[in-house]
């Protein structure tokens, strides 16, 4: 007997337009949006971060050339103009054994796309995966009030569209 239950796919609700979704405007109220608003006006600004874990044992000198580069490498980029700027941090306390620390690369959502598309970048992840455990890099949108609330919305008409909030009565 099969003990895994038969989810029902989403798909057909996912299929749908997102319409209608509440959009919050400077004013605190809420309006019915006219269009969908796209990837790029949800995520208009954002961030890419990059975070990693202790270095592997015996890669000490190598971690420190591999995260060398890496900031060379932004910090041209950003004097190119295809990021703002970049900002690394070093875990201080904490749970060490775990986080190493991380780097923020803020910037419009195109340019941390083009970003986590080019090659040089991502052979510098690599490199740096080969030095540090537990290397997770995401990109966040919002950055603003308006645009997290859009991004909230999206979030909430998904969940609703799926059946998934409870009732407010």
């Amino acid at each position: 007997m099969n003990s895994f239950r038969t989810r029902r796919t989403p798909s057909a609700a996912l299929a749908k337009p997102l319409q209608n979704h509440p959009h919050h405007d400077n004013g605190g109220s809420t309006r019915p949006h006219t269009k969908e608003p796209d990837m790029e006006e949800l995520h208009g600004r954002g961030v890419l971060k990059l975070s990693w874990g202790p270095t592997v044992n015996g890669r000490e000198s190598l971690g420190v050339d591999v995260f060398g580069k890496i900031i060379s490498y932004l910090g041209r980029l950003a004097a190119e103009g295809h990021v703002d700027s970049h900002q690394m941090y070093i875990a201080m306390d904490g749970d060490l054994g775990s986080h190493g620390g991380f780097i923020m690369v803020p910037g419009t959502f195109a340019q941390l796309r083009a970003l986590q598309a080019d090659v040089e970048w991502n052979r510098l992840l690599v490199a740096a995966s080969c030095v540090a455990l537990n290397l997770v890099i995401g990109l966040y949108g919002g950055g603003d009030a308006r645009a997290t609330m859009e991004i909230v919305s999206l979030h909430l008409s998904v969940h609703d569209q799926l059946g998934l909030l409870a009732d407010s009565a």
